[in-house]
């Protein structure tokens, strides 16, 4: 029952996380028109690749070394701190030299702020490393706390530049940096205490460093998969086209909030059960219940996307209606692996997700470079469908040989598995006087 709660706490922070992504995306589509979202979108590519690796897979060994450690808190505080800062600053050195060689010509012109975007980089890891003390604690209250704390200030600077008539990108990069400097800030504040009475330690880095190395390799993997469509489209295409997949992917994505909060509560779940067979059991009821939810919820998002794309964004981004309603298979499918994935994690089991990963993003960018030149937009949709089928087949082939599960026990639709999800969240409801 107490993970059930926290799925479900997590759950509503992430939709509301997603109403605000909702808004910010409506207001940035509106103010910049698809020619400035797609350079906002490419400002921040790079930075969050860089961001993706340079991490080194540090959070989730952090979570898994605190679950299992947890009077070492003050220590890991500490250390964790210092070690985010460590990377973030290796991170972004190599980022200010790579940035010209990775930007199309183009796009060069985007630079100077690719380069001032870096600074999310720091203000990144230490909010990461500091949340996945609360992952592993089981701590949701502050760290759902802290993932709010970056989207609600950006929405209400979005809101300011709407009514002052502000059209700049830079205005943009500068709201996500203040935002992000805001929510770090806060989650230093909250584990202030920790970490005044903890110590750096260089053999607790050295060891957060090891026991990330295998999560390294699916945060590698996770770049490709997540961020390769991107990568291709800001390559190959238009900054305008850019701009449309942008809010083609964003809407597409509007159901994803329960992938990340099944995902990060059956992490930390599963992280502290030590009995396989439970640990299987739970993976397979957590998937079974997801598909449920997902053929729901992505059927809507499907249906509503030609009704709904042009009132929101604006006729300018009517040519994203037709990707985005492909991408909402590719969202609900990634989504179910990410569930996986997680659980795969949680127990320590990383390498069925980096081969997963590195599948979705190989076959995709194949898929992609055969159909883009003929049919632009919508081709790199299909290829990332191509790609999220590819992983969730890879992911559930890894789940079944670990826990020794049959299909029937991932795809069984069973009648009961719709009545318990009434069930709780009817109990969640408020009572009648």
């Amino acid at each position: 029952m107490r993970h059930e709660k926290a799925a479900l706490l997590t759950f509503i922070t992430s939709m509301i996380i997603n109403l605000c992504n909702v808004g910010t995306g409506i207001l940035t589509a509106r103010i910049l028109l698809p020619e400035g979202r797609g350079e906002l979108a490419t400002i921040i590519l790079w930075p969050s690749i860089l961001a993706g690796l340079g991490l080194m897979g540090t959070n989730w060994s952090l979570a898994r070394e605190i679950a299992a450690h947890p009077e070492k808190e003050g220590d890991l505080s500490r250390t964790s701190l210092s070690l985010s800062l460590l990377l973030a600053f290796a991170a972004m050195a190599l980022g200010y030299y790579l940035l010209p060689h990775l930007l199309p010509a183009d796009k060069q012109h985007l630079l100077s702020l690719n380069r001032f975007y870096l600074l999310w980089i720091p203000l990144n890891f230490v909010a990461l490393h500091l949340l996945a003390l609360d992952q592993g604690t089981l701590r949701w209250w502050s760290y759902n706390l802290v993932r709010l704390a970056v989207v609600i200030p950006y929405l209400l600077c979005l809101i300011g530049f709407w009514l002052a008539r502000i059209y700049s990108v830079a205005y943009f990069v500068v709201a996500l940096l203040l935002s992000n400097l805001l929510a770090a800030s806060l989650r230093v504040f909250l584990q202030w205490r920790a970490i005044v009475r903890g110590r750096v330690s260089l053999s607790l880095a050295l060891t957060i460093l090891r026991k990330g190395l295998p999560y390294f390799l699916a945060a590698a993997a996770g770049v490709v998969a997540l961020q390769m469509d991107k990568a291709l489209v800001v390559s190959w295409l238009s900054t305008q086209a850019v701009g449309l997949y942008a809010v083609a992917f964003s809407f597409a994505s509007a159901h994803a909030s329960l992938a990340g909060a099944l995902g990060t509560v059956s992490f930390a779940a599963l992280a502290n059960e030590p009995d396989r067979h439970r640990q299987g059991q739970f993976l397979a009821k957590v998937f079974r219940q997801a598909c449920w939810l997902y053929l729901a919820a992505g059927a809507g998002v499907a249906l509503l996307a030609p009704v709904a794309i042009v009132p929101l964004f604006g006729r300018e981004f009517a040519p994203a209606i037709k990707p985005a309603v492909i991408l909402t298979l590719a969202t609900s499918v990634a989504a179910l692996g990410k569930i996986i994935d997680e659980c795969l994690r949680g127990v320590g089991q990383t390498h069925p997700g980096i081969v997963a990963q590195f599948v979705n993003g190989g076959l995709m960018a194949l898929a992609a470079s055969w159909l883009i030149p003929s049919l632009g937009l919508t081709g790199m949709a299909a290829a990332a469908v191509a790609g999220a089928l590819a992983q969730l087949l890879v992911l559930l082939a890894g789940g079944m040989a670990l826990f020794g599960l049959s299909p029937a026990q991932f795809w069984g639709f069973r009648r009961t598995e719709l009545q318990i999800l009434c069930q709780r969240f009817l109990t969640y409801l408020p009572k009648k006087a």
